[in-house]
């Protein structure tokens, strides 16, 4: 389970809580208060399901990488969302309902123009990998993903393993036989676990399991080299 499962519902639930403190402690429960009210409500739900979808359901760490996107586009609309809604409510008699329903549905059609983008991505990576997997070479997209995890990891020591583990892939045979497809497929769930590694900055663990790694991928290249032999 990635961070945001693990703690990002408890904030969002708690900022949740102290925005209905403000909400119904400060301002008069007038027909605009309860449109602001459920809309922030829907846009905190929104947020929850970007965070927990995208970040925990894909072990693909390309896809995760779109997912961050999303959930910081999700993050910045409910901010802007609060803050429209207070001030709404703020200066509730001042504006007509088709003023403060056209603000909202702006806002809707601005984060829009950023989510769907990004998910449609996200889709794409699905389709690419069902392409690669029936006609590429596995190691090509083993390739692909060493390099977004050199890109994603923060800590010196983690990076070098991975930029070794990822030097070892560029030098490897890209065409496979029957005889090495067990190792790749080992190769692809030892590269996955690395990947679920990054995400949750666990970078004591990286090193010894970029070892192991490039351990097995050796014993996939020589077997590759004597079945061409």
């Amino acid at each position: 389970m990635n961070t945001f499962s693990r703690y990002g519902l408890l904030w969002l639930g708690l900022l949740f809580v102290g925005y209905s403190a403000i909400a119904f402690l400060c301002f008069d429960t007038t027909c605009a208060f309860w449109i602001s009210y459920v809309v922030t409500a829907a846009v905190f739900a929104v947020v929850g399901v970007v965070g927990v979808t995208f970040l925990n359901a894909s072990k693909d760490p390309r896809r995760q990488l779109y997912g961050v996107a999303l959930l910081r586009w999700s993050l910045l609309y409910l901010g802007l969302q609060i803050l429209l809604s207070l001030l709404v409510m703020a200066f509730q008699a001042h504006l007509a309902m088709s003023v403060i329903v056209c603000a909202y549905l702006l806002l809707f059609v601005a984060y829009g123009c950023l989510a769907i983008p990004a998910k449609a991505v996200a889709e794409t990576l699905d389709k690419q990998d069902i392409q690669l997997t029936t006609q590429a070479s596995p190691i090509r997209d083993l390739r692909a993903q060493a390099q977004m995890l050199v890109a994603r990891c923060t800590d010196p020591t983690a990076r070098q393993a991975l930029e070794e583990l990822s030097e070892a892939l560029r030098f490897s045979d890209p065409i496979p036989t029957e005889a090495t497809q067990t190792i790749e497929v080992e190769l692809t769930t030892a590269l996955n676990s690395l990947g679920e590694r990054v995400a949750a900055a666990d970078w004591a663990t990286i090193p010894a399991a970029s070892e192991a790694f490039r351990a097995t991928l050796g014993a996939r290249n020589a077997l590759c080299k004597r079945t061409k032999a």
